[in-house]
């Protein structure tokens, strides 16, 4: 007989986030970061939506996920980009969900300076 090491194999159990979405308020042009962590065996698959669309990477929108942390980065936020972001986490085992709201603070229309000019008469 040989020496075969037998390691146990992680019981499969459904997705679970340990770290919810939370809220995040910013002004326009910044960058939004909704981050939470998940773990799941095996491991789950993980989708992004907005308002019930889904999400995709794009030069705008950037997906991270490593060692169950899992980020949505939306870079130059504008007003449009308000609204309630869902994380979804989901293996053969079930599924589990983590929302949060993203709200942009639009710019502020600029105050204009009335400068009066007198007119000067020269006799």
């Amino acid at each position: 007989m040989s020496g075969m090491i037998q390691v146990p194999r992680p019981a499969a159990t459904a997705p679970q986030f340990s770290q919810k979405l939370e809220n995040v308020t910013l002004d326009e042009g910044g960058t939004a970061t909704l981050e939470c962590h998940v773990s799941g065996h095996p491991e789950p698959a993980v989708r992004w939506y907005k308002e019930g669309r889904p999400l995709s990477a794009s030069q705008k929108v950037e997906i991270r996920k490593q060692d169950g942390r899992v980020r949505l980065i939306l870079y130059g936020v504008k007003e449009q980009d308000s609204g309630r972001y869902t994380c979804i986490a989901q293996n053969h085992l079930g599924e589990n969900s983590t929302s949060a709201n993203v709200i942009v603070n639009g710019k502020s229309p600029q105050h204009l300076s009335c400068i009066s000019l007198s007119s000067h008469r020269i006799a």
